[in-house]
């Protein structure tokens, strides 16, 4: 038996390195920062790095990092680039639990700026083809599920995990993007009212409950609490101005530390494992909230999504030498 079990998108990541300038346009009625490229150009590339990512992977070996036993159901390629996940997962001892396809292997491309803003263009490939019969019920039997996000008939197999895990007594994490959260809570009823633990940033609270970005952070958060198992909390991040958790009694919130960012791409997926297996260790907020924070400004301070993510020991360490403070408030 699993302590945790991910399921997810699986890519292997090419990040550029450009200088590209940051735009601000209007869209309807809110302010996007946009990339822009000269047309027409040829554009010179500073630098190319390729790495593994995608929210299972990320995420399973940050848990494997952190100690717990791990699997990982998500569908790749029979190409080199599912070759590189599965050496990955050997070597970070995860267990492969999902199904190669002649499908290839989804891919995605991140345009870093001189600003550290990031987009990032996905080829979905293999991950939009999940199906429960790529997946043996037998080997999944775990302490907690961590679903990332799936579009597609791939959400519709991660509903069906959902039902699997309630019907298991397996906890659920949930970490909805932009691309689910905008579907509403509505779409998503099947899987939230079977979480235990919500992840989501303010922009995808505010997708999900179809309100500004500007809505004050409790009305955000005991709405989200509101959409979930009664016994479960929610976590939202937001970005350099913190992270809060709402456990129906009491708003916890938690700011990052002034430290050199080189690149965010996996930070979110490091905080949310981190908080998740510090909660499955400890059963402490607090503890959670400030082992997050620790791996996630370890993980910004380099390329790569999984580049840095701490061990167990080294975010012990890390913790004590650069404490945080976590204010907790009834609300």
């Amino acid at each position: 038996m699993f302590d945790i079990i991910t399921i997810g998108g699986a890519t292997v990541d090419l990040f550029l390195k450009t200088k590209a300038d940051v735009l601000d346009v209007k869209n309807h009625g809110h302010i996007e920062h946009m990339l822009a490229y000269p047309s027409g150009r040829k554009i010179l590339v500073e630098h190319i790095t390729h790495m593994t990512g995608g929210g299972a992977t990320n995420t399973a070996v940050a848990f494997a990092r952190l100690g717990l036993k791990t699997g990982c159901v998500c569908k790749i390629g029979k190409d080199i680039y599912g070759k590189q996940i599965l050496d990955e997962f050997k070597k970070e001892k995860i267990a492969f639990l999902g199904r190669q396809s002649e499908i290839e292997t989804g891919i995605g491309v991140i345009l870093d700026t001189i600003d550290h803003d990031r987009t990032i263009l996905v080829c979905k490939g293999a991950n939009d083809y999940l199906s429960m019969n790529d997946i043996n019920r037998k080997k999944i039997k775990s302490q907690w599920y961590y679903i990332a996000t799936l579009l597609h008939d791939s959400y519709k197999t991660c509903e069906a995990l959902a039902i699997f895990a309630e019907k298991n007594n397996i906890s659920v994490a949930f970490n909805p993007s932009n691309y689910l959260a905008q579907k509403g809570d509505h779409y998503l009823h099947p899987i939230l009212s079977r979480t235990k633990m919500l992840f989501v940033n303010r922009e995808e609270a505010a997708l999900l409950l179809a309100v500004g970005l500007n809505f004050d952070i409790n009305y955000l958060l005991k709405k989200c609490k509101s959409l979930i198992h009664k016994e479960g909390i929610v976590v939202i991040t937001d970005g350099k101005h913190g992270a809060y958790c709402y456990d129906g009694s009491f708003r916890y919130f938690i700011k990052p530390r002034k430290i050199k960012v080189v690149e965010t791409t996996g930070a979110g997926d490091a905080f949310t494992s981190s908080f998740l297996a510090g909660f499955i260790k400890t059963n402490d907020i607090d503890f959670s909230l400030k082992l997050s924070q620790t791996n996630a400004e370890s993980v910004i301070q380099y390329y790569g999504a999984k580049n840095i993510l701490l061990r167990w020991k080294n975010a012990i360490k890390l913790m004590k030498k650069y404490p945080h403070t976590v204010e907790k408030v009834r609300l």
